[in-house]
C-alpha cells in the first residue's frame, strides 16, 4: 500500500484554517473546527486541547468506524480503547475520557491529513482517505523497522511518529 502514496504529489502543510465542506459530527457543538476529519487536522492545537479536555462524545468511535469501514472492535483495538467502557459510554450517549479523547482525535487528525494532502494535490477524486488509511494502518513499514503504523495509534507520541511518516511519504523521503 506505500506505493499508492508514491501518487500523492508534494504539498506544503496549509496554514490552520478551517476546513470547508467535510461530513459534520456530534463534536462540532463541543468545539468548532473539529467537527471533520480535515478539520481536526487543520484546527489549532489549543482547539484540539479544548476538545480533548472536554471529552469527545462516545459516538464519534462509530462514526469514525463507519467511515474507515472498519467495526467498532478494530477501533478500540487500534486506539487500545477498553470495550466494556467505551460501549458503555456509547449507550449512555456520554462522552470519553480526556485519553481516549485524546486518541481517538489523533486517528481522526490523521485521517485529515491525507484528505488535505490529496485535496491540496488536485486528485481527490474517488480518493477516500479513511479507507486507505484503514488499509495503510495495517501493513508494516520499512520505515518503523517492519512495524505496521497501527502499532504506534494508542499514544499521542506514537501518532506523531505516524503522522511524520506520511508526511515523509509525501515527499517521497519513503516512498
Amino acid at each position: 500500500m506505500e506505493a499508492a502514496v508514491r501518487k500523492i504529489p508534494k504539498v506544503a502543510r496549509p496554514a490552520v484554517a478551517k476546513a470547508p465542506g467535510a461530513k459534520p459530527i456530534a463534536v462540532a457543538r463541543h468545539t468548532p473546527g473539529i467537527e471533520s476529519f480535515s478539520g481536526a487536522y487543520l484546527a489549532s492545537p489549543i482547539e484540539r486541547v479544548e476538545a480533548i479536555r472536554r471529552g469527545l462524545p462516545a459516538s464519534v468511535i462509530v462514526q469514525t468506524g463507519e467511515a474507515m469501514n472498519l467495526p467498532r472492535e478494530q477501533i478500540y483495538t487500534i486506539l487500545h480503547l477498553p470495550r466494556a467502557t467505551v460501549s458503555r459510554k456509547i449507550s449512555s450517549k456520554a462522552v470519553l475520557s480526556p485519553e481516549m479523547s485524546e486518541r481517538l482525535l489523533g486517528l481522526r487528525k490523521l485521517i485529515g491529513q491525507v484528505e488535505v494532502m490529496v485535496r491540496e494535490s488536485g486528485r481527490p477524486d474517488d480518493f477516500v482517505a479513511a479507507h486507505w488509511v484503514a488499509q495503510w494502518l495495517t501493513e508494516p513499514s520499512a520505515a518503523l523497522g517492519g512495524r505496521k503504523p497501527r502499532d504506534f495509534m494508542d499514544t499521542a507520541e506514537g501518532q506523531e511518529i505516524v503522522s511524520s511518516l506520511i508526511a515523509r511519504m509525501q515527499s517521497g523521503a519513503y516512498a
